[in-house]
């Protein structure tokens, strides 16, 4: 994405949360850090734009955890952004899936990276992404994520790209309700861990959340493509090839009343 793309992603932002008091702008990719120099131009954007109508701005980066370093750290750190790592568990689930160009696992360097995030107090969410095979030790992963230090976690299966047998999906159904078991027992002992999706309110209980159940695609969110194009979720944009209605506009054909 270069700066005029993604200056024009936040003007549309902002223009369309006209009367709303916070905004909350996702960088995501790819690996957004590899485009640091856009990054930083971004940030600083939004915060110009923001304060001139009075609106709070959030900050979220999604990132394997491969180029972080302490300048980076220092810039996040410094205008509060929440660094969501993706990082599977285990060292053998995690680089059985993760690896460099030439096939070398990633976990030690992720895990030193973010070690080095939370030593800097940047808040921080583990992105835990559950392959079929790796289904049935989802609350091995997560407790052992924990122990490094982490207390925020979305956990999600990978899709697209594999096949869910039944067993398999069967495993993680039953791995989630171990999570939640956990959950529970370090919740009696006075610790605070919010796993996601099994957030206390997912529960629905008395229709509590019937005006706000789902993911908002398209209605409170939206994801800019590096090319310009606009969809309403980021995870629909690898189908936008095959489903070009997926691409309601071009961002460089919108022009502001």
């Amino acid at each position: 994405m270069t700066i005029e793309i993604g200056r024009k992603a936040i003007d549309m932002f902002v223009y369309l949360s006209e009367g709303c008091k916070s905004i909350e702008f996702t960088f995501t990719g790819g690996e957004p850090l590899t485009n640091y120099d856009v990054l930083e131009d971004l940030v600083g954007y939004a915060q110009d734009c923001t304060r001139k109508v009075d609106m709070q701005v959030f900050f979220v980066l999604k990132t394997n955890g491969l180029i972080l370093n302490q300048d980076i750290i220092d810039f996040i750190r410094l205008n509060g952004i929440k660094v969501v790592v993706s990082i599977d568990g285990i060292p053998s689930v995690h680089d059985k899936h993760r690896r460099t160009a030439c096939g070398k696992g990633t976990h030690s360097a992720v895990c030193r990276n973010l070690q080095m995030l939370l030593e800097n107090q940047v808040s921080c969410v583990a992105s835990v992404t559950v392959h079929p095979d790796s289904s049935h030790l989802v609350l091995d992963n997560v407790r052992y994520l924990n122990e490094v230090g982490l207390e925020q976690f979305d956990i999600g299966p990978a899709y697209g790209t594999v096949t869910w047998a039944d067993a398999d999906s069967l495993n993680l159904s039953q791995s989630l309700m171990d999570v939640a078991g956990y959950i529970r027992k370090l919740s009696n002992n006075g610790c605070e861990i919010k796993i996601g999706p099994l957030y206390q309110e997912s529960e629905h209980v008395g229709g509590i959340l019937s005006n706000v159940w789902g993911c908002h695609a398209a209605s409170k969110n939206l994801a800019f493509l590096p090319n310009g194009q606009v969809t309403g979720c980021s995870a629909l944009a690898m189908l936008t090839s095959k489903f070009p209605k997926l691409v309601p506009f071009q961002l460089n054909k919108f022009h502001f009343c």
